[in-house]
């Protein structure tokens, strides 16, 4: 199997597994609040791996993540403290820094060049 396949399957295998996690449990499923941490988390991280590399994107993404659990935790009478807030933030900017990681996007002045990346 071409690597690209192996590594196509794996992104999709990732982002099944954390839409899984995220709504399994009926206290969760669809909930707005982790669907916006998710989408913040994919933007986030996207955006840093671009302009950076993989494991900044990472870092930034869960560290937003864990900062805005900080101040949730300074600020209890309007918000509430949650693992599973952090969990989405995070694993949506691990998810988009693996396919940034793995696609990257050259915008050149006459053209826009998208490309797969394997490192061996």
């Amino acid at each position: 199997m071409k690597q690209l396949t192996k590594d196509f399957l794996l992104y999709i295998f990732m982002v099944a597994i954390a839409l899984a996690g995220m709504f399994a449990s009926p206290s969760h499923a669809f909930e707005k609040d982790k669907i916006g941490h998710f989408v913040v988390g994919v933007g986030v991280g996207a955006l840093t791996t671009f302009k950076t590399d993989f494991n900044t994107g990472v870092a930034v993404s869960c560290g937003l993540g864990a900062a805005k659990e900080l101040y949730d935790h300074a600020h209890p009478k309007t918000h509430s403290v949650e693992f599973a807030d952090f969990a989405a933030t995070c694993i949506g900017g691990i998810i988009s820094s693996y396919g940034v990681e793995k696609l990257k996007l050259q915008v050149n002045q006459d053209k826009v060049v998208l490309r797969y990346q394997v490192r061996f």
